[in-house]
């Protein structure tokens, strides 16, 4: 069969160069393409012109798309220019490959719009959901004000930062209209179920579980519990409200209260007004609290870090099944998590990880100092989350799930 996929990031395996270990769809890629049932093709989003490329029969066809002026300036507050421009490409994408089946990833970006412009069958692969994160954008205490204020240095950063609002309400009409159009999604949690359930009564769901990447389901290395008088904590994301940034320093805060001996590593990019505006409000700074920012780093890199940690700790106020806590039960680090979104479904409480609830950061610090050191317990969990994970990720399973969805679309079951 021939399997047009529809993708905002540039697949690694187009471009190698850039030294750059991709994320879960690149290791979904990397399943599928040796899959003598698929035919595969990837349409993608580039910020520049690039040529198509045909890669170990793997068609990659990037979507380049010309913005003048008047456009760029409607940018800014809504997201139809880029529907139309990308909706435009598709149609013409489409013509080229000839699909039997449009997979799109995502219903945040304007790709699963496409099904109301062809008869082709289109499944969308649930990632977040503009709609339910939206309601997260600001945690209390802060709101749109203290954006604004940080950029009020730079023209074009204000100007774009006062825009945000229209542009953030046009993306979730956007997204309301994919849901309601598209008829066949794929998803791996509950949350994911729920919520297509709740956008689109009359939708038919599969599940797929999700691919994790190479370094990790290859790891030989597995965490193991080390006595140590100094506990590490490791974390991933930082870059927006979402993952919770002030949660963190909160939580830090109260753990140096405790007089509790730590160093807490956040790999990802923090942007400078974002930092800023929760140490304002926190009246405290992340690294007088023993938190230090790694910056990008590799998937070798971040498998290195959760060995050498004490715990896993993911802060976020919403959340679908982040690769991050997978990556790190896989190699049987213990985690502990907020408990939001589709979370639920990769931890079961005390069994193979441990949950807190959301807005909490006296309770996760509380249980950070509680596990620390309780040996025998960390490694039954340690246990279980890798043996969890091993069955969830199980490649086999991961290609069999999704020939069954292509399947079953394309046979016209279940009506």
């Amino acid at each position: 069969m021939n399997v047009l996929w529809l993708n905002v990031t540039e697949p690694v395996e187009y471009n190698q160069e850039n030294g750059f270990v991709g994320g879960w769809q690149d290791s979904l890629e990397s399943i599928v393409a040796h899959c003598d049932e698929i035919n595969l093709s990837i349409a993608f989003t580039t910020q520049s012109f690039k040529l198509p490329k045909n890669i170990n029969g793997v068609q990659y066809i990037p979507i380049f798309t010309h913005y003048t002026i008047i456009d760029r300036l409607k940018k800014l507050v809504s997201w139809k220019v880029v529907a139309k421009k990308i909706i435009s490409a598709l149609k013409q994408i489409i013509e080229t490959t000839r699909p039997d089946i449009i997979h799109v990833f995502g219903t945040e970006w304007p790709f699963g719009l496409i099904s109301k412009f062809t008869d082709i069958p289109v499944v969308i692969h649930i990632q977040g959901s503009i709609v339910e994160y939206n309601k997260f954008i600001y945690p209390l205490n802060y709101n749109f004000i203290d954006f604004l204020y940080e950029k009020r240095y730079n023209l074009r950063h204000f100007v774009e930062t006062l825009c945000q609002p229209f542009s953030s309400h046009s993306r979730y009409l956007m997204e309301k209209e994919i849901w309601h159009t598209n008829k066949f999604y794929m998803g791996r949690t509950n949350w994911d179920f729920q919520l297509s359930e709740k956008m689109h009564p009359h939708r038919i769901y599969f599940h797929v579980n999700e691919a994790l990447r190479k370094p990790f389901i290859q790891s030989t290395n597995h965490w193991q519990y080390r006595t140590s008088n100094k506990t590490i904590l490791f974390s991933t994301g930082c870059s927006t409200f979402w993952k919770a940034p002030n949660l963190l320093l909160r939580t830090a805060k109260i753990l140096k209260e405790y007089e509790f001996s730590f160093e807490w590593f956040v790999a990802g990019l923090m942007p400078d007004h974002l930092k800023n505006i929760v140490e304002k409000k926190e009246l405290s700074s992340f690294e007088e609290n023993n938190v230090f920012f790694l910056g990008w780093q590799t998937a070798e890199q971040i498998r290195q870090r959760l060995l050498d940690s004490s715990l896993y700790i993911h802060n976020a106020y919403i959340e679908n099944s982040p690769n991050s806590i997978c990556e790190a039960q896989i190699i049987g680090v213990p985690v502990i998590s907020t408990n939001v979104g589709g979370i639920p479904s990769l931890i079961e409480d005390g069994k193979n990880g441990f949950l807190v609830p959301i807005d909490s950061p006296k309770l996760m610090a509380k249980k950070i100092i509680s596990l620390a050191h309780n040996k025998e317990l960390l490694c039954e969990v340690s246990q279980n989350a890798q043996n969890t994970a091993i069955q969830r990720h199980n490649e086999k399973t991961i290609l069999n799930q999704l020939l069954n969805c292509y399947k079953t679309i394309l046979n016209g079951r279940p009506k």
